[in-house]
């Protein structure tokens, strides 16, 4: 159960993600805390391995 609302959490980021233009990305990046930076890392991580 806690494994499919991740998993579902993480697909729907990754779909956030890719919709979003480069330059938002960018924006988004600079103004992200460092915590938010690692937690986002470690989902576009655990999503390509």
């Amino acid at each position: 159960m806690i494994t499919r609302v991740l998993t579902a959490s993480l697909i729907a980021s990754a779909i956030v993600v890719l919709l979003w233009a480069p330059k938002r990305i960018e924006h988004w990046d600079k103004t992200m805390s460092p915590q938010d930076r690692t937690a986002f890392q470690k989902a576009v991580w655990a999503l390509g391995h």
